[in-house]
């Protein structure tokens, strides 16, 4: 991870992060935790050892099946709003959209018979937001790169770009929509806030099948602590989707 500065001489991000480092793909709290935010020092290490574990089995044979993890949060979940760390549960609005979701990362699915049974991740069209900039268990990298007026964040997942301009510009028209949104964003110091909307509503909002329904809004805020050899960007966000979801992923980046 380096660092760039822009016309005024602020040091801003630019360089790589590699999320892959959290070995546990917490979005969502297992019941089994009730509302504790962290695991217990016993739980954390036996993490640790399924964490190990799994990297040998993964990178066992000629070819690795999935990128390893370096680091395990000691977090129960991501999510930290609802206290309990998983999503609310799902309107009837949302159970209706959750039986029509078709793909193989929606549990219990088995039929595949047709382009439609699959969803826009099985068909490398696109993860979505805010899912794309989460874990997963390969191709976790994410580069960051800056211009005058504009972060660009290249995701290796499905190889997307999302470009976001941090002038004031005007919103885009309600009525167009885009698989990624529609982001805008600001300086706070150092600390990059993008708030994102115009979904189009046909993707996931978690690797597990949760389904996204317009109007969502997503606000992210990434600060920088730069050394000489390392940076430290921390993640926030807040989903508004009829109920608010604050979740943080603390990353590093070398």
């Amino acid at each position: 991870m380096g660092s760039a500065e822009d016309s005024l001489g602020r040091t801003r991000p630019a360089g790589y992060l590699a999320s892959q480092q959290h070995d546990r793909d917490t979005a969502a709290a297992s019941e089994k935790y009730g509302d504790r935010r962290f695991l217990t020092e016993e739980e954390l290490a036996a993490a640790k050892k399924a964490g190990e574990a799994r990297n040998k089995r993964f990178e066992s044979g000629a070819i690795p099946q999935a990128d390893s993890g370096s680091d395990v949060m000691n977090l129960t979940s991501m999510i930290s709003e609802p206290a309990n760390g998983r999503f609310p549960a799902l309107t009837p609005k949302g159970k209706e959209m959750y039986a029509a979701m078709h793909g193989s990362y929606k549990p219990g699915q088995t039929v595949f018979d047709s382009p439609d049974d699959f969803d826009s991740w099985d068909r490398c069209i696109t993860r979505g937001m805010p899912v794309s900039m989460e874990p997963r268990n390969y191709n976790n990298g994410i580069r960051i790169m800056q211009t005058p007026g504009y972060v660009l964040i290249v995701l290796e997942m499905a190889h997307e770009v999302r470009i976001i301009p941090t002038t004031p510009r005007p919103p885009l028209d309600p009525d167009i929509k885009e698989w990624m949104g529609e982001s805008r964003g600001h300086w706070e110091g150092n600390t990059l806030v993008v708030e994102t909307t115009n979904f189009n509503g046909k993707t996931d909002l978690t690797n597990s099948g949760v389904p996204g329904s317009p109007p969502l809004t997503l606000l992210r805020k990434a600060s920088t602590s730069l050394s000489a050899s390392r940076a430290s960007i921390p993640i926030r966000s807040t989903l508004k989707c009829g109920s608010r979801i604050r979740w943080s992923l603390p990353s590093r980046s070398r």
